[in-house]
């Protein structure tokens, strides 16, 4: 019998595409070592991720990787705005419509300036550096935990930066600022809790709300929207939390047990509201009529404030809030974070 060759064409196009693969995997592994760059973390011991963690406010041993290497979603740098007025014929012309009417948005007004940050924008980054009404601003969002928060980015007349550091406490992201000895800082909490800034704290800007796009446009008319990468639809599209927030799991490890409150699961969306040393939480789900917006009435020390609830749970804005600090989140957090339950739990 004679000896057949193997030819590109009885199949030898398979080992050449096979080759070419290989190929190029090895390229692009020795690329970082041979460039200079490596990616910090490699999901499973924090000290791969490059940080300093003295001096640190809480145990070291409550800072836990994600899975994920330091950066693996990008720090998003606003590209741009848009009036909110524009949307509706903004979507009439694309393919993917951006933000539709029951869509989520972050609300922020600043020194006269009104600007709306979808939650489907932030999914995909994060951390959103900003500025509005001329003050350099962190629209921070950690899905884990559904938890909001706007802080002003300037800390002793510095501007800072932030990115992700690929950590966790307390199922809630852990900030870096982007310096030569960086610190990890707290998203929920607002402050630094590991490195050479430890116990700095950033200002919560007030006025901010989660509320969905239709009652944030209707409320504020003359808003701008900021404008997403067109080309990052894709990851936009695939990163969806939706089962996440249905599952009463949670996938990483609490610093404390969560306060058992009839009602209310750890994964219950709740407000919580601060003026002065007053302090309410506001279950969101008790509120929920479908259909309606509801205003409730939450009382804050001597003071009262008014809480408007679309009809969509997680969502919120505040009516009279002037020099009241927000925090949105499940209940997980705000229960433990801070170090103590809170005393009140507002339902009515």
């Amino acid at each position: 019998m004679s000896e057949r060759l193997l030819t590109f064409r009885s199949g030898g196009w398979v080992l050449l595409v096979t080759a070419l693969l290989v190929l190029a995997l090895l390229a692009w592994a020795l690329a970082g070592p041979i460039l200079g760059y490596r990616r910090l973390g490699d999901g499973r011991t924090v000290g791969s991720y490059g940080f300093t963690l003295e001096p640190s406010l809480v145990p070291v041993t409550e800072i836990v990787p994600s899975g994920e290497p330091r950066d693996f979603l990008p720090a998003f740098r606003t590209l741009g705005t848009m009036p909110g007025s524009d949307m509706e014929a903004f979507n009439a012309r694309k393919r993917r419509k951006y933000v539709v009417s029951s869509d989520r948005v972050i609300g922020v007004s600043i020194g006269g300036e009104t600007r709306a940050y979808p939650i489907t924008l932030l999914n995909g980054h994060e951390i959103l550096l900003d500025e509005l009404g001329g003050v350099p601003i962190a629209v921070t969002y950690s899905p884990l935990g559904d938890s909001v928060a706007v802080y002003d980015r300037r800390v002793d007349g510095t501007t800072l930066d932030f990115g992700i550091s690929g950590l966790l406490r307390n199922a809630n992201l852990l900030m870096y600022d982007a310096r030569e000895r960086p610190s990890l800082w707290s998203q929920y909490e607002g402050r630094a809790i590991a490195g050479p800034m430890a116990g700095r704290e950033l200002v919560r800007i007030p006025g901010t709300c989660v509320t969905t796009w239709a009652d944030w446009l209707a409320t504020h008319p003359d808003t701008t929207v900021t404008l997403r990468d067109e080309g990052q639809l894709d990851r936009y599209r695939q990163i969806n939390y939706d089962r996440y927030f249905e599952s009463p799991r949670i996938d990483f490890p609490l610093v404390r047990e969560v306060p058992a409150v009839e009602g209310l699961g750890p994964k219950s969306p709740v407000v919580r509201l601060e003026r002065g040393g007053a302090t309410a939480i506001v279950p969101l789900e008790r509120f929920r009529r479908k259909g309606e917006t509801v205003r409730a009435a939450i009382p804050l020390g001597d003071a009262t404030a008014t809480l408007v609830i679309p009809d969509r749970t997680g969502a919120w804005r505040l009516e009279d809030g002037a020099g009241t600090v927000t925090r949105s989140s499940l209940w997980f957090l705000p229960g433990v974070t801070g170090g103590e339950a809170p005393a009140d739990i507002s339902g009515r």
